[in-house]
């Protein structure tokens, strides 16, 4: 006899067969195939090749009746990830959320039951589960639910992983990407990253502030037609031609205008370079800069002071001449010189 069953994202054929031990009635066994012929109905992983598969994968394999609150696990890896012997058997359900799932966690992982049920969805889940001897572990589970022909509920049909490792490696980065962003975000200079076709991805908290403006308006858009730049064409022009020569492996630096908060424009020293993976591909762009308004205003004030001096000194109708500590002549009015031409003839 055969009968169809479909778990989600999979499509399942039964075949009951009958068979006999000697003198015994009849009993059926029930062979379960997907579409690559891998899962028997009592929850037997029969094809080889998917046990070497997913054991080679690090998957456990789970099954659950929710007519008959039957859990059957499949191979040896479930009982590893969850710190048990073959004797103990698989957890109840109801063991599994009350103890076994972290209580930060149960209420989510409950619901994506639910929904799963409900709707037929694909099951997925991430939970923390605590084994026997106290220790935490991440697992993340996927699995189907089996929709039967008369409509009643069927079985979840779910393959479980220990992602603990995975989760800690994630944890390390998270915490060294913060503790980086942490230190950019305390320099007084401007930092961003862009991707290689121009982008921006990243940036600290200083330029942000000094525009006041927020991440949200800037990240994810061509740096060039950002807030700081987008004012002027020109300007925007050699942002682009940088941006174009980084991409070649080229660093540049330049000092140009951008624009800050209520419109103001702020003179920036700006470098773009290009940052390589391990195989020396450029696979980002570092926007640096520093706010150099102040020196450039100072500059121009000691280019006109100086200039004010000349003028002032040259219309002395007297010789001028101006020493160092070290007695050593920097200056000399033209009415000095010449004096000092006369003289010599």
């Amino acid at each position: 006899m055969r009968d169809t069953h479909v778990f989600s994202d999979h499509h399942i054929c039964c075949n009951h067969i009958d068979h006999y031990s000697s003198g015994a009635a009849p009993t059926q066994a029930a062979e379960v195939w997907n579409n690559t012929g891998v899962l028997s109905g009592n929850g037997l992983a029969a094809d080889p090749l998917f046990r070497v598969a997913v054991n080679a994968a690090g998957l456990g394999i789970y099954l659950f009746d929710p007519q008959t609150g039957e859990v059957t696990w499949e191979n040896d890896r479930i009982y590893d990830i969850f710190g048990r012997k073959r004797e103990d058997g698989p957890l109840p359900v109801g063991e599994f959320l009350a103890h076994v799932v972290h209580p930060g966690d149960r209420e989510a992982f409950q619901r994506s039951i639910e929904a799963s049920r409900d709707s037929g969805a694909v099951f997925r889940a991430k939970c923390r589960i605590r084994r026997p001897g106290g220790e935490w572990r991440w697992i993340e589970i996927d699995g189907g639910q089996e929709q039967r022909l008369d409509g009643r509920p069927g079985r979840l049909l779910a393959l479980v992983r220990d992602v603990t490792q995975q989760r800690t490696v994630e944890e390390v980065l998270r915490q060294a990407e913060q503790r980086l962003r942490d230190v950019l975000n305390a320099l007084f200079c401007y930092v961003g990253v862009l991707s290689p076709a121009g982008v921006l991805e990243e940036a600290n908290q200083a330029p942000l502030d000094a525009a006041g403006i927020e991440a949200a308006g800037v990240l994810g858009r061509p740096f060039a037609q950002t807030y700081w730049w987008s004012y002027s064409p020109e300007v925007q022009a050699r942002l682009e031609q940088a941006i174009q020569q980084a991409r070649m492996g080229q660093s540049c630096r330049y000092d140009e205008d951008v624009r800050m908060r209520n419109g103001r424009l702020a003179t920036v020293d700006f470098m773009l370079a290009p940052l390589r993976d391990a195989t020396g591909r450029i696979h980002k762009l570092v926007a640096s800069a520093v706010d150099i308004t102040q020196r450039k205003l100072t500059e121009r004030a000691l280019r006109e002071s100086e200039a004010l001096f000349r003028t002032a000194v040259e219309s002395v109708p007297l010789g001028f001449m101006l020493y160092d500590g070290d007695r050593r002549l920097q200056y000399i009015n033209q009415d000095r010189k010449s004096t000092r031409l006369n003289s010599s003839h």
